[in-house]
Parts: structure tokens; C-alpha cells; sequence
């Protein structure tokens, strides 16, 4: 049994450590946001949480 525990965690530290690249792994593609989109959501949601706030009595 311990043979079978030194086999099996053999390869834990360094996939932990990331040390090991699996490339059969694709990466997946992302979502891509211009930046003057992303300012703009940032912009957007404060302006829209404080005109509620004013907005609808509470």
C-alpha cells in the first residue's frame, strides 16, 4: 500500500507548483471588452445606484 502512495503522490508538488505544462489542455477562448466599454460600465453603475438612491424612496 505505501508503494501505491509514493506513486500516487509523486506528481503532486510539482503540479501544484504549476511546474508541469499539460498540453492537451486548450485554452478557452475569451470574452473580449474594448477598454472604452469597460470604462463606461464603470462609469454607468455608480451614476445608476445613485439615481436610485434618489429616485425610489426608501
Amino acid at each position: 500500500m505505501s508503494s501505491r502512495r509514493r506513486r500516487s503522490s509523486g506528481m503532486q508538488p510539482l503540479m501544484s507548483a504549476g511546474l508541469l505544462m499539460f498540453r492537451d489542455v486548450k485554452e478557452v477562448e475569451k470574452v473580449k471588452i474594448p477598454p472604452t466599454v469597460t470604462i463606461l460600465i464603470g462609469l454607468a453603475v455608480p451614476i445608476v445606484i445613485i439615481l436610485l438612491y434618489l429616485l425610489v424612496p426608501i
